[in-house]
């Protein structure tokens, strides 16, 4: 009676127990933010730069117009109405152009920078979740079908390169070719010479799957794992087999 006992609680443990608790234990051990908080901090940081890019671009517009003498008694026109105002309309046009590509440069640098740290800290927690849930030849047994599958723990990451790809190209399919102009506060969206949003189409997403030996490469530990389990029980059943006395 007391070895059924002892085999459905080590199946318990090994079932419910390991593979419920590893990622408490690794919260524990190495703690992250959540992922609301990345946003949070994210969009901080945006509204800080644009705000920063806001206060520039009023003051290269009120630059230009001063080099050009342009007044505006009725206040500022989304075009020009004046041969001054035109002026110094035509060089803001020019210079805002670069103004408005340092700023965004700045602020995919710092967004990718937050998502980049977050991402290197969500993968170490996640391996360590991983490594205490191989104590269980279940987790093995589920790396190993998952993988195949095409849902394991590496497909997340799988899918923000796809999700990143794919993004590139709309972005250089579509949104490179329009541009906005930022007047005082008036935007005005215009087109890049030789562009023709009536022809313009969003690009089909590709989505390319690992191929079967990647998952294979990737579980090559918990193969081994599962092999070695199966040698232990094995043995325990052979030890306890051997100790039987049939009287």
């Amino acid at each position: 009676m007391g070895s059924i006992v002892l085999v459905l609680f080590a199946r318990v443990v090994f079932v419910l127990g390991i593979p419920k608790v590893s990622p408490m234990v690794a919260e524990v051990i190495y703690p992250i933010e959540a992922a609301n908080i990345i946003s949070f901090t994210k969009r901080l940081v945006t509204e800080d730069i644009e705000q920063q890019l806001s206060q520039e671009r009023k003051e290269l517009f009120d630059k230009c117009c001063e080099e050009f003498g342009a007044r505006f008694p009725h206040g500022i026109p989304s075009s020009p109405e004046t041969e001054t105002q035109e002026k110094a309309y035509a060089k803001y046009d020019r210079e805002v152009v670069g103004l408005e590509n340092k700023y965004e440069m700045l602020i995919g640098t710092k967004i990718n920078k937050i998502e980049q740290d977050y991402r290197n800290r969500r993968n170490v927690q996640r391996s360590i979740v991983v490594n205490l849930a191989r104590m269980s030849p279940v987790s093995c047994y589920a790396y190993i079908v998952s993988g195949l599958s095409g849902t394991g723990v590496t497909e997340p990451d799988n899918f923000i390169r796809n999700a990143q790809r794919y993004q590139n190209e709309v972005e250089e399919t579509i949104y490179d070719n329009f541009h906005v102009k930022a007047r005082a506060g008036v935007k005005l969206i215009g087109y890049e010479e030789g562009f023709d949003k009536t022809k313009a189409s969003i690009p089909d997403m590709m989505y390319p799957y690992p191929t079967i030996s990647a998952p294979l490469r990737n579980s090559w530990i918990d193969i081994l794992l599962l092999g070695l389990f199966d040698v232990l029980f094995c043995s325990l059943a052979f030890v306890r087999l051997n100790r039987y006395d049939v009287r």
